[in-house]
């Protein structure tokens, strides 16, 4: 009996075998690729900011200007130390109150991922007689917090030069 059962024991015993040193494993990839980035979404979503921003400083509302930043947000003005968080209430303030009345911006670069944008552009700053204050350039990056995108970096630097 055990040698009339010996070829199936072979047979079982060899598929085991196979199996045992052939197994393939499966592998569940995941992707560390961020979203893709919608530009023309992205391009709208700043354009909308910058005319908001404009309207908030035109408007003297450094509360609404603040708002735009996340709490552990920086502001990098030229010659002047970082300025953090609840500071850049204060910030605003003083700027509004330069009694400057037009800031623009124009975006010349826009990119980033689902959790950054980063905006590269120009700015004019120009007083009540329409007589140009400033221009100069600047990076802003917004994070993505949740859904809620704010500014967490602002940097801003004067292309013009000191008078002396």
């Amino acid at each position: 009996m055990y040698m009339k059962n010996l070829p199936r024991f072979l047979f079982i015993g060899l598929i085991g075998l196979s199996m045992w040193c052939c197994k393939s494993e499966v592998k569940v990839e995941t992707s560390n690729e961020k979203p893709a980035f919608d530009q023309p979404w992205a391009a709208h979503y700043v354009d909308s900011i910058n005319t908001q921003f404009s309207a908030l400083f035109k408007a003297k509302d450094s509360v609404g200007l603040a708002a735009y930043y996340w709490p552990d947000a920086e502001l990098l003005p030229s010659n002047r130390e970082t300025i953090k968080g609840d500071a850049i209430l204060a910030e605003w303030g003083a700027t509004v109150r330069m009694g400057i009345p037009e800031f623009t911006f124009k975006v010349t670069d826009l990119r980033g991922d689902g959790k950054f944008m980063i905006e590269t552009g120009n700015y004019e700053m120009k007083d009540a007689a329409g007589k140009l204050f400033d221009r100069g350039k600047y990076i802003v990056v917004h994070e993505n917090r949740d859904g809620v995108w704010k500014i967490i970096r602002d940097i801003g630097n004067t292309s013009m030069t000191s008078e002396k």
